[in-house]
This record gives structure tokens, sequence and C-alpha cells, in this order.
């Protein structure tokens, strides 16, 4: 547990943020999936939900340079934490 501790210390405060809002908007959209499309389909639909926003929010900084900067591994943070629920879903059910 400590080694796991020292490696997320490690990672820099901006891509936690991102991994822990690619968990919040999975489960966002988990929640309002639920409502339209058959249990079976709401996790992979979750999940590409969040490499949407993942990919639509580094557009936009990409387009608004002077408050935002554009970055790949934004996009990785995101989706890894989209990634890890849907995993952790899967290992679930």
């Amino acid at each position: 547990m400590e080694k796991l501790l020292a490696l997320l210390a490690k990672i820099p405060a901006d891509k936690q943020g991102h991994a822990l809002m690619g968990v919040v908007i999975y489960l966002i959209a988990s929640i309002a999936l639920l409502q339209f499309v058959p249990v079976t389909l709401v996790a992979p639909q979750a999940l590409m939900v969040v490499v949407a926003v993942g990919v639509f929010k580094e557009v936009y900084d990409a387009y608004h340079p002077e408050k935002h900067t554009c970055d790949f591994w934004d996009f990785i943070a995101t989706t890894s934490g989209g990634l890890l629920v849907f995993i952790a879903v899967h290992l679930y059910l």
C-alpha cells in the first residue's frame, strides 16, 4: 500500500484532477444512460462519453491558448479515470 501511495504522490495534481473528473463523468454518464439504453451497453457507452469529453476539452483548450494549454496527457489522464471505473465495473459484474 505504501508503494502505491508513493507512486500516486509522483503524479502531478493536474493529472490527478483530470483522472478524478474522468471518474465523475463516467458515473454521471452511467446514471443518465440507464434511462435510455440496455444495462449491458451502459458501461461501454459511458466510457465513450468520457473519451468524447476528454477530446472536446483538449480541442477547446487548443482554441483558447490564452487561458488554457492543450495537453495530450490531460486527455490520457481523463480517459484513465473513466477506464478505471469501467474495469472495476466489469470485474464486479
